[in-house]
């Protein structure tokens, strides 16, 4: 649920990838708007990352 508003901003890589939480999920939609910067950078984050980054 969301409780307050919403804000856009661009991401690095890096950054897009350190919001994805170890049992999130990334849904996609059509294939020509598949990320596929953060689709190669995904496996090589450290799999014992358990808390998301503070800004």
């Amino acid at each position: 649920m969301q409780n307050g508003p919403i804000v856009a901003r661009e991401l690095t890589t890096q950054e897009a990838v350190d919001l994805v939480r170890p049992t999130g999920a990334i849904g996609m939609g059509l294939v020509t708007a598949t990320p596929v910067a953060l689709l190669n950078v995904l496996p090589a984050r450290d799999p014992g990352r358990t808390s998301r980054p503070t800004p």
